[in-house]
């Protein structure tokens, strides 16, 4: 293999990122063939994806030979992805260079729009009773353009449907989904760096309020959209036709009237 001690620093940096027990796994035998392999084991949006590289000698001149295994990824659809992710790899100039940290990101980031299930499942999903509405609030927002963008990326990857609402000096953030995706996505919310302090680093999110949780209500909101609300009324006709109208009056009713 070429250059033998950079390969060795991308594997110990993988070791450090994917640390947890079964989740990078090397086949140190195969170190013997001229050649290395390796395993990583993830969970993603409540699905397991398993991806295991291969090296030969060439690398990094020549492409690791990279086998997926991801339950609803068909045959077809592996090999578009496949081709894709070699453009990626060619795009990004990232042949003859180390590239396995950014392969396996690229790969964990992209495979789900693969899948040919994923929009169906994602309508299903809405159908499920495990759905969930939670309404959250947040005290402010320092770095908002920068926010709000994380906010739709995160709803977009977990099939959420709701948004980011300002109404007088208040924002609130309506999340409907799948609970154990509203639950991912206010872990993300409170463990990664989101917005600036008042020096302008980056910073956590740690007044985040989740003011209300409710199973099983109908929500009509198709998007994760963004809306900044003039008055008291358009704010209450907005949940009503959302179908919210018992989350408005239980949670928000109180709030509206301090603005």
């Amino acid at each position: 293999m070429n250059n033998e001690p950079d390969v060795s620093d991308e594997l110990k940096v993988l070791a450090s990122i994917y640390c947890k027990d079964g989740e990078f796994l090397l086949d140190e035998e195969s170190y013997g063939l001229g050649e290395l392999s390796f395993t990583v084991n993830l969970e993603d949006v409540g699905k397991m994806i398993s991806f295991s590289c291969q090296l030969n000698k060439d690398y990094p001149t020549s492409l690791p030979i990279l086998h997926v295994s991801r339950p609803t990824l068909k045959r077809s659809e592996f090999e578009s992805f496949r081709k894709d992710l070699t453009a990626f790899l060619e795009t990004n100039s990232l042949i003859n260079q180390p590239m396995l940290t950014e392969l396996i990101e690229w790969v964990r980031r992209h495979v789900a729009n693969y899948e040919t299930s994923s929009h169906q499942l994602a309508a299903e999903m809405k159908q499920l009773p495990t759905a969930s509405t939670h309404l959250l609030q947040l005290d402010h927002m320092r770095s908002k353009s920068k926010y709000i963008s994380l906010l739709r990326t995160w709803a977009k990857d977990l099939n959420l449907t709701g948004g980011v609402l300002f109404i007088h000096n208040m924002i609130f953030i309506l999340l409907h989904g799948q609970k154990c995706y509203v639950k991912k996505f206010i872990m993300q919310l409170r463990t990664q760096k989101v917005d600036v302090d008042s020096s302008g680093r980056p910073c956590k999110e740690r007044m985040l309020k989740v003011i209300g949780e409710f199973s099983g209500l109908p929500c009509s909101v198709s998007q994760f959209e963004v809306i900044h609300f003039q008055t008291d009324e358009t704010f209450k006709l907005y949940f009503k036709k959302a179908g919210l109208s018992m989350v408005f009056l239980n949670i928000l009713e109180p709030f509206v009237g301090k603005g």
